[in-house]
């Protein structure tokens, strides 16, 4: 039978997994559209939380119509000279995920000379593991485990323009695949 508790058909009597365990897909989609200009994202969502807790205003995120690839709004990162005063998390309930497949997906705006930076923690609270750092800065983007000090992938990513950045991860495997605009970096 099905060993693990996250399954769809979890047996708990049974001693052996068998490898038939069945995991629903878990996807998760946020509508800046439904938010209006000028909003807190954190303040104003259940899904989001700030790094730091209890919620912390200063590390919240504004919704800005100013710049947006969609129709109207998108989120403006102002991480300021020491290097992130915004900080969200969206947690996955359930996590640490161990086994399958997650994908990331995500329309990206860099302005020229500025960088950009975000990370998959491996655990519900945010701090303890890293299992992804994405770190861009002058056109470069590296995929790293800042921690342990490995480099997984250098590629590029255009600068002042929108671009999609997709990362697909077989967690049982641990394999990581990037793509810019649809075209795997590796």
């Amino acid at each position: 039978g099905c060993t693990y508790s996250l399954a769809c058909n979890y047996d708990p009597g049974a001693a052996i997994d068998d490898g038939s365990c069945i995991y629903i897909p878990i996807t998760f989609c946020d509508n800046f559209e439904s938010y209006s200009n000028g909003d807190y994202l954190v303040q104003n969502s259940s899904n989001w939380i700030t790094w730091t807790q209890p919620y912390s205003s200063s590390e919240d995120v504004l919704i800005t119509n100013n710049l947006s690839n969609s129709p109207s709004n998108s989120l403006y990162f102002d991480g300021g000279g020491t290097g992130g005063a915004q900080d969200i998390v969206l947690p996955f309930s359930c996590a640490p995920y161990t086994i399958g497949y997650f994908n990331f997906s995500a329309k990206f705006y860099v302005n020229p000379a500025t960088g950009a930076y975000f990370n998959f923690q491996a655990e519900n609270t945010p701090g303890l593991t890293w299992s992804l750092d994405v770190k861009m800065d002058l056109g470069t983007i590296v995929l790293e485990n800042t921690g342990s000090g490995i480099n997984f992938l250098t590629a590029t990513y255009p600068e002042g323009v929108w671009f999609e950045l997709k990362i697909k991860n077989d967690l049982t495997n641990n394999n990581w695949e990037l793509f810019i605009d649809g075209n795997s970096q590796g």
